[in-house]
């Protein structure tokens, strides 16, 4: 999905039909929204999170209210995303060694997708 995709998702998401089927940004955590597609963490990772809470209708015991986060990424950004972590969750030394070409990788898919985004609107 392109960028401009998650932003209708994440529209979507916060919008008045989602707050109309019970889902709504959580208004109990201190930054319900975290955008790391604007400021990417250390290790390059871009997506933008959100806390929501939703309504969820549990047989007999009713509604209750369930917290969850989303991750919105475009297809690039998840493909890093799950690359890197397979890398970051070994060793030290592998994530010493591996580090700076994760960031490198990560600003090399951002051009990317800004490419595919050229080339889509026709520019």
């Amino acid at each position: 999905m392109s960028r401009a995709g998650l932003e209708a998702v994440e529209q979507f998401l916060l919008g008045e039909k989602a707050a109309a089927a019970g889902v709504r940004i959580h208004g109990g955590v201190p930054d319900p929204r975290r955008d790391y597609a604007a400021t990417p963490t250390i290790s390059g990772y871009r997506a933008v999170h959100l806390i929501l809470e939703v309504e969820t209708r549990l047989g007999e015991e009713g509604t209750q209210v369930v917290s969850c986060e989303v991750q919105l990424r475009t297809m690039l950004q998840d493909a890093w995303a799950r690359i890197s972590h397979a890398t970051l969750y070994r060793a030290k030394e592998d994530r010493r060694r591996h580090g700076e070409e994760l960031r490198e990788t990560a600003t090399v898919l951002e051009r990317c997708e800004e490419l595919f985004q050229r080339v889509a609107s026709g520019h």
